[in-house]
């Protein structure tokens, strides 16, 4: 006889959503970025469409407080979310003014709308994985800047 274990699928699936309102809610809106040790894996890999190569949890440390610095009244909110498997998919809208310099960046003073959906691998309660794009533009396109360089600092 078959164990239904479709209690168990729901509550990995809640709980991967869980996380994912976490990463949105504390660690970007709150910019709590002690977070990234409680939710980020140690291994985790991704590649950010407004940035050059990949990102693991380090890079997430170092780049993702000067980013946000950039607009202080920037908020995202949580559009749509999908969660099959081990894996949630995002939609997210962010709407933020560009008024402070950082990233080798200076301050447009420019209002910024951007649609960013991504897909989440999860393991163990922790982000592993990110595949994200940007629909239509990324930050710095949207401002006709050129890619940051995230050593600038």
């Amino acid at each position: 006889m078959a164990v239904n274990t479709i209690p168990e699928v729901q509550h990995d699936l809640e709980s991967n959503k869980a996380v994912m309102r976490r990463y949105i809610e504390e660690l970007w809106n709150q910019r709590k970025w002690d977070v990234i040790d409680e939710i980020i894996d140690p291994n985790y890999r991704s590649e950010p469409p407004s940035f050059p190569g990949y990102w693991g949890r380090e890079d997430l440390k170092k780049n993702c407080p000067p980013f946000m610095a950039m607009y202080p009244d920037g908020k995202w909110t949580t559009l749509d979310m999908v969660a099959e498997s081990n894996k949630v998919a995002c939609a997210w809208e962010f709407n933020g003014t560009h008024t402070q310099d950082g990233m080798g960046i200076r301050a447009t003073g420019k209002r910024v709308k951007v649609l960013v959906i991504g897909i989440y691998e999860l393991a163990n309660g922790k982000i592993v994985s990110l595949r994200k794009l940007n629909v239509g533009v990324d930050f710095y396109t949207a401002f006709g800047l050129p890619q940051p360089d995230p050593s600038a600092g």
